[in-house]
């Protein structure tokens, strides 16, 4: 029986080459396109789920409220936090720091200016990290060590081992200058106690260096480590098995006014949990339910998600509604085969399993070129994105399975109704009028069709209107100037080193300028200042950035009054 089945469709095929062309081409355009949305989508939800042991971590988030202006939402925390939570809460298992920072990384007679991560040295107990070599239970217990990635390890060593070769590491002045102004620099030698896989780019995690922050190449001050108003990297802490995230959250306030008050260390009239508020976000989630800014990868969003799985679902439905229009249009051309096919003795079941079968084994066939097609424009997709997007068929059968089941589930969507409606001819009416013996599909088709092109108007729409909006945002008038301009990080410098670096660019005919700042107008980071205005009472936090007076002439910033600053 089955092979009857099959012959008949496949000769079906044959015979009608542009029906069957026309119908396999809509339905490989419209897997094709959903195929790569599964993949976006999967990608999205797959980060830091292939870390083990992290069902109860949660990164722990700080948001800033400063009079006059809107809530200031990071993905950091500031330093105490995670350890105040540690000692003072019974939830909490385990908490851990990560900071990170740009070092020079010197090997022999080689230097790298790499990102360096500062951790608490339980870091890799609590995000257990894939090891290729060192014991997880010690990676980080001397001050001066280091845990390094694959790549780094190739990097600084090429083909040598790793395991128990030195790096210094260092260079950076964050954590104050001497009496005359020099750079008080902070660098230590460690040993290379572990290696890590190289960091997949589904995760929250960046960089190929860790370091203890025991070190003393870690670049702060020890006092930073206690101040509750300045964000510090990031926090991790760890809940206790089926303790409840929110409740812990609700603890927090409180436990913000018990080590912080504002009033004594910043001349705020508030308390502590109304200048600062400490939220929990679990550590898996964190690429899609977070909009913070300040995270060391960009984040997503579940807008995003659920708008790509609605418009890879629309395509779809027009792919099938275009499948089932053609089938029921060529009712006509199959009237006299089925009218036959009946008055030999099949019955409407049988005709039913052809026309579905029919209509499985193209939707197969679609999905055999909608895979090939995905290969091909894979490697363009990837540079749309900007991250690699892989489809191994045998490592993820699972997920190869899913594409068969939307297939055949595509193929019955659209066969089902073409099915009823051919399979239900009338073999006296069709013979003796030669009329396709039915009747009631016109409205349906003609439904169909407005559907179909409802939903791709929609989608035409959706389509406009967000290029609009991207070129809006490329666009927009930023009120000042960022091309043509190179940020050159000083940090290392002393004050006469860098004011002379300065007047030589500024001197330098080639360039239209030069200005010294603290920061850039566009950076991620600010600093915060307490300011009393006369009059007013108590003081309020502003945005501080320390600009030489070249500043607004440098980055075309105009003012509305007044006049710039002079030296």
């Amino acid at each position: 029986m089955f092979h009857n089945y099959l012959i008949t469709a496949l000769r079906n095929f044959t015979r009608h080459k542009l029906y069957s062309f026309i119908n396999i081409a809509g339905l490989t355009v419209g897997l094709a396109c959903a195929i790569f949305i599964i993949l976006f989508v999967r990608d999205e939800l797959s980060y830091d789920r292939w870390i083990p042991g992290t069902e109860n971590l949660y990164r722990v988030e700080v948001t800033y409220f400063n009079a006059g202006q809107p809530p200031l939402r990071t993905a950091n925390t500031t330093y105490p936090a995670a350890d105040a939570m540690l000692a003072q809460m019974p939830e909490v298992r385990a908490a851990v720091h990560l900071e990170n920072y740009q070092m020079t990384v010197t090997t022999g007679d080689r230097q790298f200016l790499d990102q360096v991560n500062v951790v608490s040295p339980n870091f890799f107990q609590i995000i257990q990290l894939p090891l290729v070599a060192g014991n997880r239970s010690s990676l980080l217990t001397q001050p001066e060590s280091a845990v390094i990635s694959e790549r780094a390890a190739r990097k600084y060593f090429a083909s040598k081992a790793a395991i128990g070769q030195m790096l210094k590491v260092g260079g950076r002045c964050l954590s104050g200058r001497n009496v005359s102004g020099d750079c008080i620099v902070r660098e230590a030698t460690v040993m290379v106690t572990g290696i890590t896989r190289d960091l997949p780019h589904n995760t929250q995690l960046s960089g190929d260096v860790f370091i203890p922050d025991t070190s003393a190449a870690y670049p702060e001050a020890p006092t930073e480590k206690t101040i509750w108003s300045n964000s510090h990297g990031y926090g991790y802490v760890e809940l206790q098995s089926g303790a409840d995230a929110r409740k812990v959250e609700a603890k927090l306030p409180a436990l913000i006014d018990r080590n912080f008050d504002p009033r004594k260390t910043m001349g705020l009239t508030v308390r502590g949990s109304q200048d600062l508020r400490l939220t929990l976000t679990r550590f898996r989630d964190d690429h899609l339910s977070t909009d913070r800014y300040g995270g060391m990868t960009p984040g997503g969003n579940w807008a995003t998600v659920y708008g790509f799985i609605a418009v890879g679902a629309m395509i779809l439905l027009i792919a099938c509604f275009n499948f089932t229009n053609l089938a029921t249009a060529r009712a006509m051309a199959r009237a006299r085969e089925i009218s036959l096919r009946k008055v030999v003795g099949a019955r409407r079941s049988q005709l039913v399993t052809q026309f579905l079968g029919e209509s499985v084994l193209m939707a197969l066939v679609s999905l055999i070129l909608a895979l090939a097609l995905v290969e091909i424009l894979l490697p363009l997709y990837d540079q749309m994105l900007g991250k690699p997007i892989q489809l191994h068929y045998l490592a993820e059968w699972p997920l190869l399975l899913t594409l068969m089941g939307m297939a055949i589930l595509a193929g019955v969507l659209a066969g089902f109704y073409p099915a009823l409606v051919l399979s239900g001819f009338h073999p006296a009416l069709t013979l003796r009028t030669n009329a396709n013996g039915q009747s009631g599909s016109g409205l349906l088709r003609t439904i169909l069709v407005v559907m179909q092109f409802a939903v791709s108007i929609g989608l035409g729409i959706a389509a406009l209107v967000v290029f609009a909006q991207i070129s809006y945002a490329r666009a927009i008038d930023l009120g000042l100037d960022r091309d043509g301009i190179v940020v050159i990080y000083t940090q290392g410098l002393s004050e006469a080193a860098r004011e002379g670096l300065f007047r030589a660019l500024d001197a330098d005919p080639a360039l239209k300028g030069a200005s010294l700042s603290g920061n850039t107008p566009f950076s991620g980071s600010n600093w915060n200042s307490t300011v009393e205005i006369p009059g007013a009472a108590g003081t309020r936090m502003f945005h501080t950035i320390p600009v030489g007076p070249n500043f607004f002439s440098l980055y075309g910033i105009h003012l509305v009054s007044g006049r710039a600053l002079s030296d």
